[in-house]
């Protein structure tokens, strides 16, 4: 269970609502094409996507910064930065 919540706290999700500037584009190729449901599955695949590789980033950042952040007044909260 403690694995589980490093893993999910180092994926940042509360910050996935930064890829909602996805959806503008969507919507003026909605705007050029006509529209089906095969688009939304695309897009959800999009979103998804684009959710996962920043929370790869966010990990990496992760991993590659802990000594750094130990010493950071704020990110020295972050779960590797602990230990």
């Amino acid at each position: 269970m403690k694995n589980l919540f490093l893993t999910l706290s180092s994926a940042r999700i509360n910050h996935w609502i930064k890829n909602i500037f996805i959806l503008p584009g969507f919507a003026l190729a909605l705007a050029v094409e006509n529209i089906s449901l095969g688009n939304f599955i695309s897009l959800f695949i999009a979103i998804m996507s684009v959710n996962c590789l920043a929370s790869a980033n966010y990990s990496l950042n992760e991993i590659l910064d802990k000594k750094f952040d130990r010493n950071h007044p704020y990110k020295k909260e972050r779960p590797l930065a602990k230990g």
